[in-house]
């Protein structure tokens, strides 16, 4: 790296004794470094308060979006829960309506059965059972009575 820096001659002695005003080379580029590094600090600092500034108002106007947002999925589903608890509460109506009709069904069959058997058991009362006859396949009823009164006579 070179150095726009006049050196003085080796050969020449430089004088020790210098005023109090007077400072070295070392300490010149030691104030000027000091200098460059608290302005750049400050500098620095301002970029950075800036930049957390500007993040803060994003994050917090992004969070207000999406809270926004939720506020209103969140009234949606508040709806949507009370129309399913509506539902919810007609199918526990109509549950019940149908468990009562089922019941009065229930009951109807088992007297309908009730009446059946006992016409069933009606008209078995009626019936004649001959015995003693052969059985002839295409008979008929009226012609088994007239065989009867013939061998009556």
């Amino acid at each position: 790296m070179s150095q726009n820096v006049t050196l003085r001659n080796p050969t020449k002695k430089v004088p020790t004794d210098r005023c109090e005003k007077c400072i070295t080379r070392e300490e010149m580029v030691e104030l000027i470094r000091d200098g460059i590094n608290s302005t750049f600090e400050a500098i620095f600092k301002e970029f950075k308060d800036e930049i957390k500034a500007d993040l803060n108002k994003s994050i917090a106007s992004e969070l207000k979006k999406q809270i926004k947002s939720l506020l209103v999925d969140m009234e949606r589903m508040k709806e949507s829960q009370a129309g399913l608890q509506n539902d919810l509460e007609d199918a526990k109506q109509l549950i019940c309506k149908l468990k009562s009709e089922i019941k009065n069904n229930v009951e109807q069959i088992e007297e309908i059965k009730s009446q059946v058997g006992k016409q069933l058991q009606w008209g078995r009362l009626n019936n004649l059972e001959i015995v003693g006859l052969p059985e002839k396949s295409n008979e008929s009823l009226p012609d088994i009575i007239r065989r009867l009164r013939f061998m009556q006579a």
